[in-house]
């Protein structure tokens, strides 16, 4: 008997740690189910999360496909509008060089003009001196002529140290002849 309680002791210390095995298996299982319980309803939160995010899309696309015509033709008539800038900015592009060119060109001319005017001013004094010489008898080479003077108040001064008394030029002075009053005090070369 002892030989069969003994026995009887080994299978029942290995139903024993069996049994311990099993339920420490039991509780491992237990927290795996619990872990994927927890897991499932994550799961089903993501899966709600994207089949709230899917029908935005699916609203979206509808627009947009709504909206795709209207695009294109929006797309079309700027890209007219941007060929027509294109064109406008060319043409005003050459406008503006021909417009420099005239510029150009009319400073040119003025610049001639100007160096004529004053050539011919110049000649025109010196005419005029001359025939002052030939017609009255008044030696021009003595060097008594000084286109930096006038006459002021019956004195010959030069022309600087004449008071201005409008507050511009001096455009006639006291003692001069009628002859004298239409003429400036120019720095003007006499020619001969």
């Amino acid at each position: 008997m002892k030989g069969e309680l003994a026995e009887v002791t080994s299978s029942l210390n290995s139903a024993l740690n069996a049994n311990m095995k099993l339920a420490h298996r039991v509780k491992e299982l237990n927290l795996e189910t619990e872990t994927a319980k927890g897991e499932a309803v994550e799961s089903k939160k993501i899966a709600e999360a994207m089949r709230t995010q899917n029908g935005f899309l699916r609203e979206h696309c509808s627009v947009v496909k709504d909206k795709q015509p209207d695009v294109a033709r929006l797309l079309d008539v700027l890209s007219e509008e941007v060929v027509d800038l294109g064109q406008k900015m060319t043409k005003l592009t050459l406008d503006q060089e021909e417009e420099q060119s005239y510029q150009a060109n009319a400073e040119k001319e003025l610049s001639e003009l100007e160096g004529f005017v004053i050539k011919q001013h110049n000649l025109g004094f010196a005419r005029a001196v001359r025939q002052t010489a030939y017609f009255y008898k008044v030696p021009i080479d003595e060097g008594k002529f000084n286109n930096r003077k006038d006459v002021y108040k019956g004195q010959l001064m030069s022309v600087i140290d004449i008071p201005n008394e409008n507050g511009g030029e001096v455009e006639a002075h006291e003692g001069t002849s009628e002859a004298e009053e239409g003429s400036t005090a120019l720095d003007v070369v006499i020619f001969d």
